[in-house]
């Protein structure tokens, strides 16, 4: 039996960024899959803030496995996450579904443009609208979320193209606009003077 794991930094700055009601969501889920290897049902924003973490959960996980044999409840979620836990034949299910089905499942696109509406409207006045991702836009999510940038790094981001002359001249304030790698690549890493305080998704 698990009694132990690290509490990472980056745990605490993810929660910090959440509404009290996903704030314990995200802990809680946390600590289920440290102690008793549950994957969580979540969605919105703590969701999001669970996916932003899952590498290092995982890796924790896995670890402890690793280091004293003890495999933490291998019946749960394991269909669904596809977790170290899996039987051989719940993995070679998983070896004969599409790439693009196990691509689309790892990748909330609701959760997201919740968080891209929501951030509409903090930097410009009006919450935005959108419903749906094309296959290209969730192709190139899922491209970003590979490379892990922070919860404060996808707001600042967010706030560049915001900031950005051409995008508010060509109406370009959009997921399809913002999801493109180049773009996402040129915005994180411009240099905000304003410091505002960040608002965050991940």
């Amino acid at each position: 039996m698990r009694k132990a794991f690290n509490f990472y930094r980056s745990y605490y700055e993810v929660a910090k960024e959440l509404n009290e009601k996903d704030r314990c969501k995200f802990i809680w889920a946390i600590m289920q899959k440290q102690f008793e290897g549950i994957e969580p049902d979540l969605d919105g924003m703590a969701k999001f803030a669970y996916m932003s973490q899952q590498h290092s959960i995982d890796a924790q996980v896995i670890g402890y496995q690793t280091k004293t044999g003890d495999i933490l409840n291998p019946t749960e979620g394991g269909t669904q996450g596809g977790s170290e836990g899996a039987s051989g034949q719940e993995k070679g299910e998983e070896k004969g579904e599409e790439k693009g089905e196990q691509t689309q499942k790892k990748v909330d696109v609701k959760g997201f443009l919740e968080w891209f509406n929501l951030m509409k409207l903090k930097y410009n006045g009006s919450k935005g609208k959108f419903k749906r991702l094309s296959t290209t836009d969730i192709n190139n999510l899922t491209k970003l979320k590979k490379l892990q940038y922070t919860a404060s790094e996808w707001e600042h981001a967010f706030k560049m193209m915001c900031n950005n002359e051409w995008v508010q001249n060509n109406q370009m304030l959009t997921p399809e606009h913002f999801l493109a790698n180049k773009n996402f690549s040129r915005y994180v890493n411009q240099e905000d003077k304003s410091k505002e305080t960040k608002f965050a998704w991940e």
